[in-house]
């Protein structure tokens, strides 16, 4: 019996027996969707197959238990699916889009329903909340495992100057993509502390204090500057809200600008705004090129898994790397998925941001839904910044996380204090 067999029978045990810890499970094993198999000619990957098996057993369960399925916001999760399967039929390639659309649309959603018929109780979220504190906690210090020279880092990255960590992924900037959001979905908690213990959120205020510590630690430790940048914006975010937002915002206003008289920020503004950087050039040569592809394909850009192929057609001829998309959320959005992907994810975008300031708005100051709320409004404001520079979706454990939370949302706006217990 291979490995694989056996993690996919531990995991479908722990499904059927404890299902809200089982999904807890997935968020912090995101990562392994890096290990990768095949099946009838089928290549799949542990990932993949973990959440297939964890939709099989809730489907199951619920048919047993003649449960009543609950799809809140129906109609904006049909149009999401929609628009990913007409972003895969019209591609340029269709067999990737087919891949990319399994990945990317029907697994992650899956996940959301899941999520929407398992966790139920305060007891169920806090599992919730510790997978998501254990994730950003491992990937925070794999990457400082490996400026330490416990962890190798690969190649090219262990020789640039500076140094840059990638965890437990290939490159450096994959820690930014999924460490972001969860810093500012942690730092809510922190920032907020007294309110966090108030609430009895003891153990988890030293989780979340500890892995988002980590986690900007990470950031620097890979040069995650677009990610950074989200955390930064977000915690200014968090300032709006303190009840002495104007000594916050102008502490934190101060130091802004006191940073900007720092030689090494001096420089790397300098850097960034004169296309010195290798960085930024490439990015916004790479921008250009995908305006262009866009501009001749504006309605249904070049599909799921199609822009490798149209790109070559119209980058610029000094730009020899091929990319799998133009390393920026809206240009990807309207490149990969077309304007109906564009609304789809808008719609998405708005339920979040709506969601997380109803909660807000319907609860008391400083109680868990509170709380929760400006987490959730703290990471989308992070993958939102963050997203003009770099995807922070297009990537199988990103899209998961991204419903995980979403998820988050949608049943925080729901639940009055009298219903979390």
């Amino acid at each position: 019996m291979t490995p694989l067999i056996i993690i996919g029978i531990a995991f479908a045990f722990l499904a059927w027996v404890k299902r809200p810890l089982s999904l807890a499970v997935l968020v912090v094993l995101v990562p392994i969707y890096q290990i990768r198999s095949m099946a009838f000619d089928i290549p799949f990957t542990l990932l993949e197959a973990c959440i297939l098996i964890l939709a099989i057993v809730w489907i199951v369960q619920a048919l047993m238990r003649h449960e009543r399925i609950f799809v809140p916001y129906v109609w904006a999760i049909l149009a999401f699916v929609v628009a990913g399967t007409i972003a895969m039929a019209v591609s340029a390639d269709v067999r990737a889009g087919l891949g990319l659309w399994k990945a990317y649309i029907i697994e992650p959603v899956l996940v959301y329903l899941v999520y929407m018929n398992t966790i139920r109780t305060h007891k169920d979220q806090r599992y919730i909340h510790w997978g998501l504190i254990i994730l950003l906690l491992s990937i925070s210090v794999a990457a400082f495992a490996q400026t330490l020279g416990w962890m190798q880092i690969p190649e090219p990255y262990a020789n640039e100057v500076p140094q840059r960590a990638t965890s437990v992924y290939p490159f450096p900037t994959a820690i930014g993509k999924i460490s972001d959001q969860l810093i500012a979905f942690s730092l809510a908690f922190v920032v907020f502390a007294m309110s966090s213990l108030r609430v009895g959120m003891r153990r988890r205020l030293l989780g979340y204090g500890l892995a988002a510590g980590f986690g900007i630690l990470s950031l620097f430790l890979s040069v995650n500057r677009g990610a950074l940048l989200g955390v930064a914006v977000s915690i200014l975010l968090f300032a709006l809200f303190s009840r002495r937002r104007i000594l916050v915002v102008s502490i934190l206003g101060l130091a802004c600008i006191g940073a900007l008289f720092v030689p090494t920020v001096q420089t790397q503004i300098q850097k960034v705004f004169s296309r010195t950087d290798t960085s930024t050039d490439v990015r916004v040569v790479m921008w250009q090129g995908t305006w262009r592809l866009i501009m001749h394909h504006p309605i249904t850009g070049a599909g799921l898994g199609g822009f490798p192929v149209l790109y070559n057609q119209y980058r610029d001829a000094s730009h020899v790397e091929l990319f799998p998309n133009p390393d920026s959320l809206y240009l990807t959005l309207w490149s990969e998925m077309g304007l109906y992907g564009i609304a789809a994810f808008l719609w998405i975008f708005v339920l979040w941001i709506r969601g997380s300031i109803r909660a807000l708005r319907r609860n008391q100051y400083g109680s868990i839904q509170w709380l929760v709320g400006l987490a959730t409004l703290g990471a989308v404001t992070a993958f939102l910044i963050h997203g003009i520079v770099d995807t922070p979706y297009f990537k199988n454990d990103l899209a998961v996380l991204f419903w995980i939370l979403f998820a988050l949302v949608i049943q925080n706006e729901r639940k009055s204090p009298h219903e979390i217990v």
